[in-house]
Order: C-alpha cells, then sequence, then structure tokens
C-alpha cells in the first residue's frame, strides 16, 4: 500500500513537472516578441498600415528622422526562382 501511495505522489509530481513546462514552452512562445517591440517603439520607430487598391492590406513601420531612408523587404521562399528569373532581365 505504501508503495502504490508513493508510485501515485511520483505519477502526480510528473504530471506537475510537465504541466509546468507546457505552460512555460507556451508562454514563451506567445510573448517572444514584446520586449524587443517595446525596445523598438522606444527608439522611435511608429508602425503603420496602407491599404492598397486591390484590399491588400500592409503594415510597415516609420523610424525616427535621424538619417537616410531604408527599405527592408521581408524575404519570401516560395516563388524565388520566378522572381530571380523575371529579374534577370532588368538592366
Amino acid at each position: 500500500m505504501k508503495a502504490l501511495k508513493i508510485f501515485l505522489l511520483m505519477i502526480v509530481m510528473i504530471i506537475a513537472a510537465c504541466a509546468s513546462a507546457l505552460a512555460i514552452y507556451a508562454y514563451q512562445n506567445m510573448n517572444y516578441d514584446k520586449k524587443p517591440l517595446e525596445k523598438t517603439y522606444r527608439a522611435g520607430y511608429k508602425e503603420k498600415k496602407v491599404t492598397l487598391d486591390d484590399g491588400t492590406v500592409l503594415n510597415y513601420a516609420e523610424g525616427p528622422d535621424n538619417g537616410p531612408s531604408l527599405l527592408l523587404i521581408h524575404g519570401q521562399s516560395y516563388g524565388m526562382g520566378r522572381l530571380f528569373k523575371s529579374a534577370s532581365g532588368i538592366g
């Protein structure tokens, strides 16, 4: 009987440890971007949106006016071969 109680206690402790680990993992995955985003806003960047004529909504950021403009475009892996083929005729 005592061995059964110890076994059940160990099972409960393992389940609690797994639940805690899962909760920490989920929290970190849902909030990984909060601190860097706060630093970005404090540096003077502002998030904005523009809606194109076809209804596409683009999010972008404008930074503090302390140098030349810089446009950063997020990379896309799908269809890059077609993009390079069509861009090879430019210039």
